[in-house]
């Protein structure tokens, strides 16, 4: 399967709704563009202890959350089907461990054929793991 190019205008839109929720005081502490081999997609993750308590709620209240957010920004190139929010004790948060950035500012950190703790990281875009 080829490999699915990250196109760039979503890195930018994602960054733009990371600072969106910030604002909204739903911020996530963990945003990272994450490629699965095994579909061979891209999927933008998004957790923090705020994620966590939506999730609790109601999962399909914390994605109308995040879609109503991305409807007030316009954005052309990301959609709600790229967006997964996972919480705050799932494994790929291990990824902390490896990088770690401020809690409220925007990286880009790119890294890719790595191991960490048995997750193979074939590609990964990260923003924020706070």
């Amino acid at each position: 399967m080829d490999k699915e190019v990250l196109v760039e205008q979503k890195i930018i839109e994602s960054i733009n709704l990371v600072t969106a929720l910030d604002t909204e005081g739903i911020g996530p502490s963990f945003a990272v563009w994450f490629y699965y081999s095994d579909s061979g997609s891209w999927k933008f993750l998004m957790a923090g202890n705020s994620i966590d308590k939506l999730l609790n709620q109601e999962q399909n209240q914390a994605y109308l959350k995040l879609v109503n957010t991305m409807a007030k920004l316009d954005l052309m190139y990301l959609e709600s089907y790229d967006i997964k929010l996972i919480r705050t004790d799932d494994k790929l948060l291990a990824l902390r461990s490896m990088i770690s950035t401020g809690s409220k500012g925007i990286s880009r950190i790119h890294c890719s054929k790595n191991y960490l703790n048995g997750i193979f990281i074939e590609d990964a875009v990260i923003l924020r793991a706070a």
